[in-house]
């Protein structure tokens, strides 16, 4: 046999194993079983370095005549020298390129994920983190679930992200507001631009200065110290605070665990930080390694398609069909466990709303309902779709007693949320976890509202 008939033969052979292999992989991934998912991820994850390893046994063809003495399907020494030797100039090169994340210089999530702005932290001793101050961010994001599912469930989508120089989102730095909003991620505005949170919409309709003091990832016990140390010294007229259903217990939960730590340690200053060392929580989030396996399989989707996120089927006011992707909140049972971080989130509002009237501040607890709440009765959903064996906790009975014993002022967004989705209006990202910009509005009426109903612009 000639050598250029082996050469093109090792060529295909090569070629054709590895066409076999990811030809498997996707058919793997289109089956259904317990373990489909985490096989998949593994033998993609395989298939990258069997690729890499087949390309060069396919470019060795050329060279086989010089293997005399050898067989013609071995690969000639000075292609095997030539290959440990590039492979190992690539893992010094990838483990050099690797240094700056392992050491908290560099994430290369912020290059590779388009969600770079709102993963944006720094650390804080009084509330474990908080964005980073003076920031202007214009660019692309991609919701919370597709970045979650690692799936392209839309096009990213261009927002700009702005904070003042306390870290908030606030285009400029207040000084005095008559409203002052504290919260979660929704009201911070994850998914939507500067000029579309409920904070900007409100201060337009009421010609008035609404400062946003939300931070993504806070809990009751983070936002009454936001309350404390940032709205209060504002002189609001009104405090909104904003209970998020979904994580705020949680959430509750880490902040504690973060103090306690920090007691341990003896860190007092505002501003710690992890520095320039090695963290692997850190690190695994900004490593080039994953961000780039994370990035080719986005890429491969269409060919090796990744579960979505749990799902179903909206039919809007309009006739269009929209596919509502969900976080699994409702998932999770209401347990002991959930019973005593509520009662620690009912001690925070008490004293939250105790302190702002000793200040003569109106505080006004608001019950933030999670998307499925509000949109699973309205959905049509596969027969093996999780979400039809999800129930809702009765947090929002829970939080309107709590309300009702303690004599407060509050506002529930269940109903009347609920009401637009019977409508057919979208209040919540059908990709994302998080409102619209039709849902920042729609919270903004309900704040207007409730402004004009305690007649507040009258004092």
């Amino acid at each position: 046999m000639s050598s250029e008939s082996t050469s093109v033969r090792r060529a295909v052979w090569a070629g054709s194993v590895i066409v076999a292999w990811w030809l498997g992989v996707g058919l793997l991934s289109r089956a259904t079983g317990p373990s489909v998912d985490v096989w998949t991820e593994r033998l993609f994850t395989i298939g990258l370095a069997l690729t890499y390893l087949a390309c060069w046994f396919g470019v060795s063809g050329s060279s086989a005549s010089a293997s005399s003495g050898s067989s013609r399907w071995a690969m000639p020494r000075h292609i095997q020298l030539r290959a440990i030797g590039t492979s190992l100039i690539l893992v010094v090169l990838v483990a050099l390129l690797e240094l700056p994340a392992a050491f908290g210089l560099l994430s290369y999530a912020g290059i590779l994920e388009t969600t770079a702005v709102t993963d944006a932290f720094i650390a804080d001793a009084a509330l474990s983190f908080r964005r980073p101050p003076g920031a202007a961010w214009t660019g692309q994001v991609r919701s919370d679930l597709a970045s979650g599912w690692n799936v392209p469930l839309a096009p990213p989508k261009a927002i700009s992200f702005t904070t003042d120089a306390q870290g908030f989102r606030n285009v400029t730095d207040p000084t005095r507001a008559d409203v002052a909003l504290i919260g979660d991620s929704y009201v911070e505005g994850w998914y939507v631009s500067d000029d579309a949170t409920v904070a900007t919409v409100l201060e337009r309709r009421l010609r008035r200065p609404v400062s946003n003091l939300a931070v993504s990832g806070y809990g009751t016990l983070q936002e009454l110290e936001v309350l404390r140390r940032y709205a209060l010294p504002l002189r609001p007229r009104l405090v909104a605070w904003f209970f998020f259903e979904g994580n705020d217990l949680y959430d509750d939960q880490s902040f504690e665990d973060t103090m306690l730590y920090l007691e341990d340690h003896d860190v007092e200053d505002l501003g710690f930080d992890l520095g320039v060392g090695f963290d692997w929580p850190r690190f695994r989030r900004g490593s080039l390694v994953r961000n780039a396996q994370r990035w080719l399989r986005r890429a491969a989707h269409p060919l090796i398609p990744q579960p979505l996120p749990p799902h179903g089927w909206f039919l809007d006011n309009n006739g269009t069909r929209h596919l509502l992707a969900y976080h699994d909140y409702a998932a999770l049972e209401f347990t002991e466990y959930e019973a005593e971080r509520f009662a620690t989130a009912q001690r925070a509002i008490r004293e939250g709303v105790a302190l702002g009237r000793d200040h003569g501040v109106v505080v006004i607890p608001i019950f933030v309902p999670m998307k499925f709440r509000i949109y699973g009765a309205h959905c049509t959903f596969a027969p093996e779709s999780p979400c039809r064996r999800w129930q809702p906790w009765d947090l929002s009975e829970r939080f309107n007693t709590f309300c009702a014993d303690e004599g407060l002022d509050c506002v529930d967004l269940s109903p009347l949320m609920q009401a637009e989705a019977a409508a057919g209006r979208l209040l919540y990202a059908a990709e994302d976890s998080h409102w619209n910009e039709a849902g920042h509005q729609f919270v903004a009426t309900q704040l207007e509202a409730l402004w004009q109903r305690l007649d507040l612009g009258a004092q």
